[in-house]
């Protein structure tokens, strides 16, 4: 991160390549989210309210958990796409029109987050506006990653950030770590609620099933399809924040990256044993994860005091 705010070695052949490549990623990331967006809802919204609720014959029961699954999933892609590219951006675009573009653009993905609950709790027909701003939400993703790919073509490289004062990129890419910390720490406490439950009864019900409610088990294939891509994002997400935190040059908080690391992959790895040892695995998961939650909490207040800092450049250096 400290490579893309300050500048360093932008000059080179091989830093190009490297963003060239990166950005057609991302392009094709975000062009085929908008193409499965379309697919799904096209432009009417019937079609939302379709896949949300159902038809008359048919109905659907999606619950508030299984919303709160995809934004738990939804936070982590979109908080360190605009870390990253965003912090990118600010180095090629005018300060002023960039926090328009941030402000904006935070705005529109908290709407297409949030209105599919007024369809989930039959509050109001949100459909509309679910679909304005998943197209301006994915939209705006692909420009961005457009934005990002163009300077590495024209060489069109500014002022490194660390020669500005303030350094609003680092503050922005503070702000957005921050704010997708807090979201990924909030959701997963909510779904260890929904999705588990705090007692042996419901987690009995959640790996084992139960016949007479047509609940199937959980197998192997489940439990890797949730557990691979949290080996990843938590890696990810981790590496990210103890960048940054890195600056502060606390020790403590290395050593409470090393808790939030080890209870992270144990609690990821503790589903396995309760399926296939022992549900009394239940609570080994139980203290896991509660020592994963207290972790995070303290690395994200610590992020969080990081940013007020006057002179931010010093971070940088």
């Amino acid at each position: 991160m400290k490579f893309i705010l300050t500048g360093h070695g932008q000059q080179g052949k091989i830093f190009n390549w490297l963003i060239r490549f990166f950005a057609l990623f991302l392009i094709s990331f975000w062009l085929g989210k908008f193409t499965f967006f379309y697919y799904n809802f096209g432009f009417d919204p019937q079609n939302v309210t379709i896949y949300f609720k159902g038809t008359q014959e048919f109905p659907l029961n999606l619950d508030f958990s299984s919303w709160l699954e995809q934004v738990h999933q939804d936070i982590f892609f979109y908080g360190m796409f605009w870390m990253l590219v965003g912090s990118f951006l600010l180095r090629n675009t005018q300060k002023k029109s960039m926090l328009i573009l941030y402000v904006f653009t935070g705005c529109i993905h908290l709407l297409f987050f949030l209105s599919p609950l007024s369809l989930i709790f039959d509050i109001f027909d949100s459909s509309r506006i679910f679909l304005i701003s998943g197209y301006l939400s994915h939209s705006i993703n692909i420009l961005a990653a457009c934005l990002f790919f163009y300077p590495s073509i024209k060489k069109k490289f500014k002022t490194p950030l660390n020669q500005r004062k303030p350094a609003v990129g680092l503050h922005l890419s503070l702000w957005i770590l921050l704010f997708t910390g807090v979201g990924i720490w909030m959701s997963s406490i909510l779904l260890f609620h929904h999705k588990i439950g705090w007692n042996l009864q419901n987690v009995k019900l959640k790996y084992f099933g139960d016949e007479q409610q047509f609940i199937n088990p959980a197998d192997w294939q489940g439990l890797s399809e949730i557990a691979i891509p949290h080996f990843m994002a938590m890696g990810v997400f981790l590496f990210a924040l103890m960048h940054f935190l890195n600056m502060q040059n606390k020790p403590g908080n290395f050593k409470v990256f090393l808790l939030v690391f080890i209870t992270a992959f144990m609690d990821i790895m503790a589903g396995f044993a309760i399926r296939y040892i022992s549900v009394y695995f239940f609570y080994f998961k139980l203290l896991m994860f509660a020592a994963f939650t207290a972790g995070m909490a303290y690395l994200l207040i610590n992020l969080a005091l990081m940013i007020p800092i006057k002179n931010s450049s010093k971070l940088l250096e």
